[in-house]
């Protein structure tokens, strides 16, 4: 039987509670638990919106009726149309009629409302007419995701799976989320960028999410949220509107006054309306609040205001009105162009530049040939005649040929002309240009302290797959004289998710000339006190793929890796003795071209792991025996004692032992198969403070060390 002790309950209470802080709007999809979690607007923003609006006011004479278009992407399991998450197309309609009858306060839907600040918006939504492409589209995207459910945590891989330019559709991701009904991007302000968190700032995550049983009103849609007011309620945290309780008790607001104050949130559809903090009935039916579907039926006026002015204002928002994804397509008889430019290299390691580029016919008659023109950063054009059958909006991806370039950043331009022979006279289609960059790369010996952390920037790389907690940069107390207080972190004390794993990789470093190689770095590292059954881990792997693959080396969990007694609090090393360096051997690669090394952390939710000072050099082996043997730290302040072996070649049998100044022996023992060994002389309660000698032996030399011990 498991058994939480105190400490890491904690820790788990910690990690339920705090990550919602962070997140921008979600809802969970059960009968009793609510739709979204306490969303603060920023006080920057809402000046901002204020000033646009008092803006807006004195130049509006009539509302124009504002269409936006809609992709909705729908991100299955492998299911049939129709089926589980891979919803029908007509609950698809469903849910952009539901949106019109909410916005428009059509009569005779259950969007109307005779409510003395119920308002018509005066936005209609509609499915997307015309894709990025510029082809004909019915404004649904269908992927298999791979997976049963998606969280909010993993909300950034799944909308990467599809994804559409936001600054002219609005793009809405139905797919199973299990304990969520929905959530939302909201919008950012056009002066400082980011008013409320780094999330709204970022366009490759921008539009909604809904869960699929909370999508329209038809097919397997779930009570209480069968109506589609889940969709109507993110759209309404898209374009600006906060709760109407603005998640906190009165006088807390939604900066609309046409709502009335209330403390928090109702749930369900109660028959006996609350009164709010005004003394007024809550607006409970409100799309802003968190009552069912059923009870829900308006916006204000005052809302409407508030998302016409981040409609007219806010970037992403303000040019959707003018999309193309509005306009029909009207298809000509001779059109091909760039859909895409699909692959530039291999890897960034190798100067050798594969380009693959997705041929489509944009016109009505087949496409039987067509020129490409090509040039990397502008160089003298080269130039393909592609020939083929390609029906009208089909695509090829047609492989050039291989170009040398250099270690630099570069663009590759792509161009394609004469469609059958004929003038192409839609020329938007035709060129496509992307950036690319192949790394540099680095002589030996490799040394870096953290210290600079442009060079962590620019030269070495993050792999983060979860997108959560990774390596950081951090900076810890001073260790010793000589030595810096910048170091790296996993930050795997407040880190839930085990089994991830993230990788820091170096430079591409040159070692084709090196006689040998030796890694050198510091570790620091604590398990946690109370769950002896975490054992973070930390690996060491050498690739020569560009990072694709790795050899481990050096693989070390929980007591093994640990460099202190373990803690119960979020720990640091405050002292040199709580580090430990590590030799590695990597002497098999030396000679073999580029590698790079990545360290690579394993998160089994204990404790934090540090390392710095890393040193890879194919510099020789001292032959002097007394630099075979470093004592670290020393003078050392308790009464455990730490020495590094840096041996020329592997010793079957190193012995040592630990002398006070009288030549009693204290302690003694020995290593086998010793060359680069950490070796660590436990704790003795005997050991008085005073100095000590070390006497390290083998059959070919015997070195000596004094020892200070505090």
């Amino acid at each position: 039987m498991y058994t939480l002790n105190l400490s890491r309950l904690s820790k788990y209470l910690l990690l339920i509670i705090f990550p919602f802080l962070g997140m921008v709007s979600h809802a969970q999809h059960t009968q009793h638990t609510q739709r979204c979690i306490p969303y603060m607007s920023s006080m920057v923003f809402e000046k901002w919106l204020n000033k646009k609006v008092d803006a807006e006011a004195t130049k509006r004479i009539t509302a124009e009726i504002i269409n936006i278009p809609v992709v909705v992407h729908i991100i299955h399991n492998g299911e049939a149309v129709g089926v589980g998450a891979n919803i029908s197309k007509a609950q698809i309609e469903s849910q952009i009629r539901i949106l019109n009858e909410d916005f428009r306060k059509k009569l005779n839907t259950n969007g109307h409302n005779t409510h003395p600040a119920g308002a018509d918006i005066e936005i209609n939504f509609q499915l997307a007419v015309q894709s990025p492409d510029g082809i004909p589209t019915d404004g649904i995207v269908r992927v298999n995701g791979g997976r049963e459910s998606w969280g909010f945590t993993n909300g950034p891989t799944m909308k990467a799976l599809s994804f559409w330019n936001p600054d002219h559709y609005l793009n809405v991701w139905v797919c199973n989320l299990p304990s969520l009904l929905g959530y939302a991007q909201f919008p950012e302000t056009d002066v400082i960028g980011v008013p409320q968190n780094d999330d709204t700032k970022n366009p490759l995550t921008d539009g909604i999410v809904v869960h699929y049983q909370a999508f329209g009103d038809t097919g397997s849609v779930s009570a209480p949220y069968d109506k589609g007011r889940t969709a109507t309620h993110e759209v309404g945290h898209y374009l600006g509107l906060l709760h109407v309780s603005g998640d906190g008790a009165c006088p807390t607001d939604d900066f609309c006054f046409d709502t009335p104050p209330v403390n928090g949130q109702t749930q369900g559809c109660p028959s006996a309306i609350p009164i709010a903090c005004n003394g007024e009935p809550s607006q409970i039916e409100n799309y802003m609040d968190y009552t069912d579907d059923r009870c829900m039926n308006m916006f204000t006026e005052q809302q409407k205001i508030r998302m016409r002015t981040v409609l007219a204002n806010s970037p992403r928002r303000k040019t959707l009105k003018d999309s193309p994804g509005l306009q029909l397509v009207n298809l000509i008889a001779n059109n091909a162009g760039i859909a895409s430019i699909t692959q530039v290299q291999n890897s960034t390691c190798d100067t050798e530049v594969i380009p693959r580029v997705l041929i489509r016919n944009f016109g009505n008659n087949p496409l039987t040939s067509v020129t490409i023109t090509y040039n990397i950063d502008g160089e003298a054009p080269q130039t393909l005649n592609w020939q083929g059958n390609l029906a009208s909006l089909d695509t090829v991806t047609v492989q050039l040929p291989t170009t040398q370039t250099t270690r630099a950043d570069h663009q590759l331009n792509v161009e394609t002309s004469l469609p059958n022979g004929q003038v192409d006279t839609d020329i938007v289609n035709n060129t496509k240009s992307v950036n690319f960059t192949v790394q540099a790369l680095n002589t030996l010996p490799l040394e870096y302290d953290f210290a600079d952390t442009t060079i962590l920037n620019t030269q070495w790389q993050i792999i983060n797959p979860d997108e959560k907690e990774t390596w950081m940069p951090i900076i810890v107390p001073e260790q010793s004289q000589g030595r810096g207080n910048n170091a790296m972190i996993l930050p795997y004390f407040d880190y839930s998710d085990i089994g991830q794993e993230d990788q820091l990789i170096t430079p591409l470093l040159d070692v084709s000339a090196a006689p040998q190689l030796l890694l050198e770095f510091r570790v620091a590292y604590a398990p946690f006190r109370g769950d002896e059954s975490s054992r973070d881990g930390l690996k060491i792997g050498v690739s020569t793929d560009c990072g694709q693959t790795f050899t481990i080396v050096y693989e070390k969990y929980g007591d093994t890796l640990a460099t202190d007694d373990p803690a119960s609090d979020n720990w640091k090393p405050i002292r040199a003795n709580q580090w430990r360096t590590e030799i590695i051997n990597l002497s098999k690669w030396a000679g073999k071209g580029n590698i790079q090394l990545g360290f690579i952390g394993v998160n089994d939710y204990g404790n934090n792991i540090y390392i710095d000072d890393i040193n890879l050099t194919s510099d020789p082996l001292s032959t002097n025996p007394d630099d075979f043997i470093v004592v670290t730290p020393n003078p050392t302040i308790n009464q455990e004692i730490r020495f590094n072996l840096r041996l020329p070649s592997v010793t079957n049998t190193l012995d040592w032992a630990l002398y006070d100044l009288s030549g009693k022996n204290v302690k003694r023992g020995q290593v086998t198969n010793a060359q680069f060994q950490t070796v660590t002389i436990p704790a003795q309660s005997q050991l008085r403070s005073g100095v000590y000698i070390l006497k390290v032996s083998t059959p070919q030399y015997t070195v000596t060390k004094r020892v200070l011990v505090f």
